[in-house]
């Protein structure tokens, strides 16, 4: 009887153990995760940095008043809604038309100059890109139980707290952990690594991220908005001693919106165009009409030329 009495001890020690290892396995895999270590086949960081865990906002927007609106126009590159100096004596624009190689794709902008010649700002428009399901990237996220918890959130509830949200590890409901995991995931995607700081807008859903320049005077934004499914975005180029430059970060930032290119738009500002008069047409305001006719339908060749 005691050799059964300390069999069924042992075997009662050995079942406590075994559901307490299975009980703080998660909790255990959940910090190893959160800190970029123990990677296996369910959950992998490739590029874990700790900035992933932790948004720094950005450089906050100077207030701004536009003293000559008249002297402005919204003009569409792509995607985006642009305003530009129309007849600005301050100001002298540049299209920027460039191949990414490493990309693969035409990167189409806009240069500031302001009357020396120095390039205050400069402004690139990148390609449409859709919302993506993260949640097919990793084998943690096809989990039923997991994906369950995953899809209960809403987009804009989602991209508000990739942006914003402090990934603080610490003993939390399950599901919060998961939460904490798939957040963490997708800013290793979203976030490039040269990402600096990172957060939301005040004026909205636009989420802004300051990457590393090479140019030490300028300071580079990626700047996404999420619309319907869909990720528009740009980069802008700000000189950080410039007053004037400033100004013009503060108008983009709170002024431009987007919208699909649109073929039918190239003819309307092709139109608007040959109603000019000709000075006006061979000058920086008919430049600006005809590019931005062709950033709506890049394959006219006859408005590039």
């Amino acid at each position: 009887m005691r050799w059964l009495s300390l069999l069924l001890a042992l075997l009662g020690i050995a079942l406590g153990v075994s559901a307490w290892m299975i009980s703080t396995y998660p909790s255990k895999l959940y910090k190893q995760w959160m800190s970029g270590q123990g990677a296996n086949n369910y959950y992998e960081i490739k590029d874990y940095r700790t900035i992933l865990l932790n948004p720094v906002p950005p450089e906050p927007i100077q207030d701004y008043k536009e003293e000559y609106p008249e002297l402005w126009k919204d003009f569409p590159l792509r995607s985006t809604m642009l305003p530009l100096p129309v007849r600005h004596p301050f100001f002298v624009t540049v299209p920027i038309m460039e191949f990414d190689k490493s990309a693969k794709s035409l990167q189409v902008g806009m240069s500031f100059l302001g009357p020396g010649g120095r390039e205050n700002s400069r402004l690139y428009t990148l390609p449409v890109g859709v919302q993506k399901d993260y949640a097919s990237g990793l084998e943690l996220f096809k989990l039923p139980y997991v994906k369950n918890r995953i899809n209960k959130k809403l987009p804009d509830e989602l991209w508000k707290d990739i942006f914003t949200k402090v990934l603080v590890v610490e003993n939390k409901p399950l599901d919060d952990k998961i939460y904490d995991l798939y957040l963490l995931y997708i800013r290793s995607k979203v976030l490039p690594k040269e990402t600096i700081r990172y957060g939301i807008l005040p004026t909205g859903n636009r989420a802004i991220i300051e990457l590393e320049s090479k140019d030490k005077d300028y300071i580079m934004e990626l700047v996404m908005i999420l619309d319907r499914g869909s990720v528009y975005s740009y980069v802008v180029r700000t000189e950080k001693n410039s007053q004037e430059s400033q100004k013009l970060r503060s108008k983009f930032l709170n002024t431009i919106s987007f919208s699909p290119s649109d073929t039918d738009m190239a003819r309307i500002l092709y139109t608007e165009f040959k109603q000019l008069n000709f000075s006006r047409q061979v000058d920086q305001e008919g430049m600006l009409y005809l590019f931005s006719a062709w950033s709506q339908d890049t394959n006219n060749v006859d408005l590039l030329k």
